[in-house]
């Protein structure tokens, strides 16, 4: 949302934490990049957490999440 945001033009700030991985640096890149100010944002030695959903045939989803020991739960 933050970075649909900025990219409307909307004066926008994340304060959140990433690790310090591909992950991170990609969602950091991709914040600055549209015009979210990153200041806020605390890089952390473990994962970015991450969320896939698969889409099945008949319109239902399954969730994989890790969030628990990611980033997210700093």
């Amino acid at each position: 949302f933050a970075d649909q945001a900025a990219r409307l033009g909307a004066r926008v700030a994340y304060a959140g934490c990433v690790g310090r991985d591909a992950f991170g640096d990609a969602i950091v890149a991709r914040l600055e990049r549209d015009g979210v100010d990153v200041a806020r944002i605390r890089r952390v030695g473990r994962p970015t957490g991450t969320a896939f959903v698969a889409y099945r045939d008949d319109g239902s989803r399954s969730f994989v999440f890790t969030l628990s020991t990611s980033a997210a739960a700093c």
